[in-house]
């Protein structure tokens, strides 16, 4: 299955052909330059074949100029 294929039968309470996974994850640091945070993010879904990403940046993101 592809990932929107597994993610959508887990969804539809369907048997994927494995569970989706996906990591919540912090990046210090990198999360206050938006384009970086982007790349490093997309790396490391591609890096651990993630099925979704759950995205976490610095909780005063939206308030640092």
């Amino acid at each position: 299955m592809e990932k929107m294929q597994r993610i959508n039968a887990a969804l539809r309470g369907d048997a994927p052909d494995r569970p989706p996974y996906g990591f919540w994850t912090h990046l210090p640091g990198i999360d206050l330059d938006a384009s970086r945070l982007a790349r490093e993010t997309a790396a490391f879904s591609e890096r651990y074949d993630l099925d979704f990403i759950k995205t976490m940046p610095n909780g005063l993101y939206p308030t640092i100029p």
